[in-house]
């Protein structure tokens, strides 16, 4: 389950004031959801074409989930509070001790072991897509040296790493949110625990 606003919402008011709204509607499931729909979207491109490129079926699953983990890796995501919308979106408070806290578990060792293990399972999720798609166009799949003929640089017609590039921001967003919905619940509940201990 997510944290988000409402009658499900896991981040008690009182903390999720401290942070921007936005984060506890998109994070979680829904950006998790947009991500592999975005992926999944750039999987039909190559696989619609009668000259499909074995490349891209092999590049996906192995390099896109690893690219957000590695930038996640080394720039671990910051909240922030409010929204663009209305003119009040800025920095947390780093004078608060609480959000503080949250900022530290997104940056911690934990944190990337959240995003490795994440990054793996979605290897294997798109891994799993790409070998059967590979099985069912085996007939007319094409593994030859990289080159203009195989789209494997831009061209007018196939635009190769545009499809690469739309399948690690589908990547990026699935793995930000589930990293970041990660954080939130996680900080939430250490949170509760620590005020149900003081009472």
């Amino acid at each position: 389950m997510s944290p988000r606003c409402g009658k499900e919402n896991l981040v008690p008011r009182e903390v999720s004031r401290k942070i921007s709204p936005g984060l506890l509607w998109f994070a979680g499931r829904p950006g998790i959801l947009l991500g592999f729909t975005l992926t999944g979207l750039s999987f039909v491109a190559p696989s619609v074409h009668p000259d499909r490129d074995g490349f891209f079926y092999l590049l996906v699953p192995w390099f896109c989930p690893g690219v957000a983990a590695i930038f996640f890796t080394f720039v671990p995501f910051r909240p922030d509070r409010g929204l663009p919308t209305t003119g009040d979106y800025r920095e947390v408070d780093r004078q608060d001790p609480v959000v503080m806290r949250l900022v530290a578990l997104l940056k911690s060792a934990e944190a990337r072991r959240h995003i490795w293990t994440r990054a793996a399972l979605y290897w294997a999720i798109l891994s799993l897509v790409s070998a059967i798609l590979s099985f069912v166009f085996r007939q007319s799949i094409r593994y030859v040296p990289p080159s203009p003929q195989n789209h494997f640089f831009l061209s007018n017609n196939e635009p190769f790493w545009f499809v690469i590039v739309m399948s690690c921001l589908g990547s990026y967003i699935a793995l930000w949110s589930d990293y970041v919905g990660w954080g939130l619940k996680t900080w939430a509940a250490r949170e509760a625990g620590a005020r149900a201990a003081r009472k």
